[in-house]
């Protein structure tokens, strides 16, 4: 019986420290000491900053600035074009 629990209670510990790198890819959007958010340019993409994480959408695994906050890409804030 008590080999049964230390095997329970190992699984439950293994599972625990895996739980965290299971979890979701972290968010790009970084804030700097001056509470502003960004993304940082990677490859072709520019460096992206606002003063709300609202103003971030992705698009296409693409990251960019929302900036009349209607929610869809509009040509003026597409980057690639």
């Amino acid at each position: 019986m008590k080999r049964r629990i230390s095997l329970v209670l190992a699984f439950v510990m293994l599972f625990a420290m895996a739980a965290p790198s299971l979890a979701e890819e972290a968010s790009p959007i970084l804030e700097n000491a001056s509470g502003f958010y960004y993304i940082e340019a990677e490859g072709e993409r520019p460096r992206l900053s606002a003063a709300s994480q609202d103003k971030f959408m992705q698009v296409d695994g693409e990251w960019f600035k929302d900036l009349n906050g209607n929610g869809s890409l509009d040509v003026y804030e597409d980057w690639r074009a």
